[in-house]
């Protein structure tokens, strides 16, 4: 009779073990990880910044405006206009988020020539509508930027109101370009910055010398924060107690399995192998399964049912050991009718 006594396991419980080792090692990795994962209580978050700028001109004479002049100091009655360029840099220590504007004015003042706070008279220009900007997660932002200067006009302008009164006044022509910033770092937020630079040219004089002047970080500005981590820190330590128990469980769950279906597994083999040995005489072991088509199959609950039909019948107990589905079938048949028992392993 086919049967050598072995143990086996089928492809389920395999593939179910497999999974159990899998996870039980997936958690107790994660529990290792959170276990030695060592979270400072508190932490400072720091950025800082600083930025830099530029403002350079060309003068163009009204015999050539296409060709700026070079030098320091310019005829004023042959300007025809000035080109004002201003290059500006914002550096942050980390990659920070947020906006930016900026904008060129020009500002007519009309002051006492001894007395400069004494002013008579001043008017404000736009040159340049606001610009605005948004910078992405970047450790700074560059801008550059140009303007041209009627220098004529305002001239003309300061001479129309000193001849109105009269009087021998200090004119001034100021080109301020502002760069306004704010930044954002997590939850860092207070990273605005408000910057100006200008450049100067008199309308008074006959010859002009052109002045610049820069209102910058003249250092690194520093903005920070204290964190309190203790939650995140206490509730790393419970999940780590959370998968060290869910580990234990699933071993427990791995063991429990093994030795179960072990058990069932081998009393299956047990159960037929005393089958074989004690009814060798009346068993016929048969290497095909016969069709059972059109017969009236009867389906007994124990082989000792099984061999009670068999005395009455005459007829031999056909045996076939399905190892597939892991199932041993005894059959008796005579003329139409099947007498079945099928002995299953439960595993």
């Amino acid at each position: 009779m086919r049967s050598n006594g072995k143990v086996k396991i089928n492809k389920r419980q395999v593939i179910r073990y497999f999974l159990y080792i899998v996870g039980i090692v997936a958690v107790v990795v994660l529990a290792q990880f959170l276990t030695l994962t060592d979270i400072e209580k508190s932490v400072i978050r720091r950025v800082s910044y600083i930025d830099y700028a530029d403002m350079d001109y060309q003068v163009f004479y009204q015999s050539d405006p296409t060709n700026a002049i070079t030098g320091n100091t310019f005829l004023a009655s042959a300007i025809d206009h000035i080109i004002a360029t201003f290059s500006y840099d914002m550096e942050y220590s980390e990659n920070v988020s947020g906006e930016y504007s900026y904008d060129t004015k020009a500002r007519l003042i009309v002051t006492d020539p001894a007395d400069s706070t004494n002013i008579y008279w001043q008017n404000e220009y736009v040159l340049s509508e606001t610009q605005t900007g948004t910078f992405n997660s970047v450790n700074g932002y560059e801008l550059i930027d140009e303007v041209s200067i009627d220098y004529p006009y305002f001239v003309q302008e300061y001479l129309n109101f000193s001849n109105n009164l009269g009087l021998e006044l200090k004119g001034t022509l100021e080109i301020e370009t502002t760069v306004f910033s704010n930044g954002r770092y997590h939850s860092l937020k207070d990273l605005s910055n408000t910057s100006t630079f200008k450049i100067t040219i008199p309308l008074d004089s006959s010859s002009i010398n052109i002045d610049e002047t820069y209102e910058l970080l003249t250092d690194e500005r520093i903005v920070e924060e204290s964190i309190d981590r203790t939650r995140e820190a206490i509730l790393t330590k419970i999940l780590a107690g959370i998968c060290w128990l869910v580990a234990i469980i699933l071993l427990s769950c791995f063991i429990y399995s093994y030795f179960e279906n072990r058990k069932k597994n081998m009393s299956y083999h047990r159960k037929l192998e005393s089958i074989l040995r004690r009814y060798n005489n009346i068993i016929v072991d048969i290497a095909k399964m016969p069709s059972l088509t059109g017969l009236n199959i009867i389906k007994v609950r124990s082989f000792e049912e099984l061999c009670d039909a068999q005395a009455s019948l005459h007829q031999p107990i056909n045996f076939y050991l399905d190892e597939q589905n892991e199932c041993a079938i005894f059959i008796v048949i005579l003329n139409n009718m099947a007498w079945e028992y099928t002995l299953k392993n439960t595993n």
